[in-house]
Formats: C-alpha cells, sequence, structure tokens
C-alpha cells in the first residue's frame, strides 16, 4: 500500500486541524446539581456598600467564582499560543492575568486611601482573613517535632469539639473556611500585602495582631518561589475538590519549556522534537484537570457588583510609593508630637 503523505505529515495536518476548530475537545463531567451548598453571608448594608461591611468568607468565595469562571474559560487553544511564544492579546489567559494584577493593585489601594495607621490596619487585617480562607496553611512555622505533635494533638480534640458543636448549631451545607483552595486570589492578596508601598508602612503593621501576621508569613511560605513553588505545587497535586491554581505558575512552566526544548530535532529533515510536545502536553492536561469540577457556592450579586466596581477603577500598574511616603514618613518622629498631632493641638 502507497500513501501520498508521510505519517509525520498526517500528523502535521490533523494537529492543524485541531487548531482551526478552536484546540482538542475536552473532557466534561456530568456536575450533578447541588442544593445543599453553605448559605450565604449577606452583608446588612444594602446601599454604598464598603470593603469592611463584607464578611471575608463571603469576599473570598465570590472573588473564587469570579477567578473560577476565568479559568474555566481557559481554552487548549490559548494554551498552545502561549507555549509558541506567541504574542496573543485579549485572550482568556490575559483576562486572568489582568483580574490577578488588579486584585493586587486592589489591596494596595484600598490599605492606602485610609489616613489613620488604625484604619489601615483594620484593611490589612480584612484581607489577611480573607486570603486565609482562599488558601489553606501549612504550618510551616513550627519546626521542632514535638511542638507538631502537641500541636496535632491539641487541633485534634479542637476538630472533635468544634465538630460535635456544629452538628448542634450549624445550618446544613456549612462549609469549612480553609476549603476553597483558591490558590490564585490568595497569591493576588498575599502579593498586594507585601508590594513595598504596604510593607514599608510600620506604624501601621504595628496594629496588625502577631496571630495574623503569622497566617500571612504561612501564606507567604506556600507560595515560596525560591524552590520552585515546591510546596505549593505539592499541595495542589492533593487537591481533589475544586480549585483555582495559579496560572503564573503554568505559564512560568511553558516558557520554560519553550526556552530549553528546541521543535526539531534535526530541522533539515522535518524530524519533530515530540519530547517538547509531550511536556507541553502534561502541562495542559494539568490545566484542564482542574476545570472539570465547579464550586457550589451562590453568586451574592451585591458582593459580585462591590468587587467588579472595585477592580474596574483600578489599574494594572500603580506606583504607590510616593502615597505611601506622604502617610509614613521615614523621618522618626517624636511619639507625643504624634499623640499631640492625632489629638489636634498641632
Amino acid at each position: 500500500i502507497q500513501y501520498d503523505v508521510t505519517p509525520a505529515e498526517l500528523l502535521i495536518k490533523i494537529v492543524y486541524r485541531i487548531q482551526e476548530q478552536g484546540g482538542i475537545p475536552r473532557r466534561r463531567y456530568a456536575i450533578a446539581a447541588l442544593s445543599n451548598h453553605p448559605p450565604s453571608i449577606v452583608p446588612k448594608q444594602k446601599e454604598r456598600l464598603k470593603l469592611l461591611d463584607i464578611d471575608p468568607l463571603e469576599l473570598a468565595r465570590q472573588l473564587t467564582l469570579l477567578e473560577s469562571k476565568q479559568y474555566n474559560s481557559i481554552k487548549t487553544i490559548e494554551c498552545l499560543a502561549r507555549a509558541r511564544d506567541e504574542l496573543v492579546e485579549n485572550d482568556s489567559i490575559q483576562s486572568i492575568i489582568t483580574t490577578t494584577n488588579k486584585i493586587a493593585s486592589w489591596v494596595a489601594f484600598s490599605v492606602l486611601e485610609k489616613d489613620e495607621p488604625r484604619r489601615r490596619g483594620y484593611v490589612i487585617r480584612h484581607f489577611i482573613r480573607v486570603a486565609e480562607v482562599c488558601g489553606v496553611l501549612h504550618l510551616a512555622g513550627y519546626a521542632n517535632s514535638c511542638c507538631l505533635a502537641f500541636l496535632g494533638f491539641v487541633l485534634l480534640l479542637f476538630s472533635l469539639l468544634l465538630s460535635f458543636w456544629n452538628r448542634r448549631h450549624s445550618r446544613p451545607g456549612h462549609q469549612k473556611c480553609r476549603a476553597l483552595h483558591n490558590y490564585s486570589s490568595m497569591a493576588a492578596l498575599v502579593a498586594g500585602l507585601n508590594s513595598p508601598p504596604i510593607r514599608r508602612l510600620k506604624r501601621t503593621w504595628d496594629l496588625v495582631p502577631a496571630k495574623l501576621t503569622a497566617i500571612l508569613d504561612d501564606l507567604e511560605a506556600t507560595l515560596d518561589s525560591g524552590r520552585n513553588f515546591t510546596v505549593y505545587k505539592q499541595k495542589l497535586k492533593a487537591t481533589d475538590s475544586p480549585c483555582v491554581p495559579i496560572f503564573g505558575v503554568y505559564l512560568m512552566m511553558l516558557a520554560l519549556i519553550q526556552e530549553g526544548y528546541k521543535d526539531f530535532i534535526d530541522e533539515e529533515r522535518g524530524i519533530i522534537n515530540f519530547r517538547k510536545h509531550q511536556k507541553i502536553a502534561v502541562v495542559i492536561r494539568e490545566i484542564q484537570r482542574y476545570q472539570d469540577k465547579q464550586y457550589n457556592l451562590l453568586v451574592v450579586d451585591q458582593v459580585q457588583m462591590f468587587i467588579e466596581r472595585s477592580l474596574a477603577g483600578i489599574e494594572e500598574k500603580t506606583d504607590y510609593w510616593e502615597t505611601s511616603m506622604v502617610l509614613e514618613s521615614q523621618k522618626p518622629e517624636n511619639m507625643m508630637t504624634r499623640l499631640l498631632q492625632r489629638s489636634g493641638f498641632l
């Protein structure tokens, strides 16, 4: 039997055909409609809603719904374009990048719009609690094994008491705060809190309880890029429930593959480097894995509108350094002078 085209040419034609059709059709799992969703925490304030009017848990849920929707809209063809280093504008991936950057800027803006350290401290506390709900702590700061064993016993005892109390007092469908696995929003919130204009506000951070700063430190440890996001990747791999991964990590992996592997083993003879395409396929398959499970959460229109308005008024790349310097200068201040100024005598 003679063929008009070689197997390699046939494979290339199939790939081009799939690309023209928008990518490989992704397998979808049937998702049963669940009625036992956790009850929404609707803000009591109906008009002129403010950040601190929204419960941290509900704000985390609504951010999760927003980012999950964007993540699930990513197509295979868009990932392939990024893998080839093609310049793409206004695709689903760019929407995720924009949202992540805006959330980080929104955190900085929300802190710096307050004129008093005490009020700025309240905003920082609020965002740390939201980030805590989005992610999952891993107790990185507890190095001593004896302390860990004792802590584990205490946590076990506490969880048993809490579960007993929940069975008697909580409503059906109650969901644990740390079960969202929204690593994308968590990373954006932590990035905003760790931005230089916010981190330098010493008088503000002095008013944040040590318990909350420890939580923030632990979230930072989860996102540590120094070891190639090892802790984060381990947590993500162990996650079987709905989650929103940090898409920037996937972009980094695709960029490394593009940089480290040639398209052809022998370009003159047209021998394709299938090893490279295999590695790209592994990354794309992992992206798709987390698109197959949906969150069982209710949309709270009031909170969604607040988030949309807040992000719409934020620019991705805004330098807040000057504002930060005005609020808390680096010049040492006499405490008595500061107290007199606050009281209106100076």
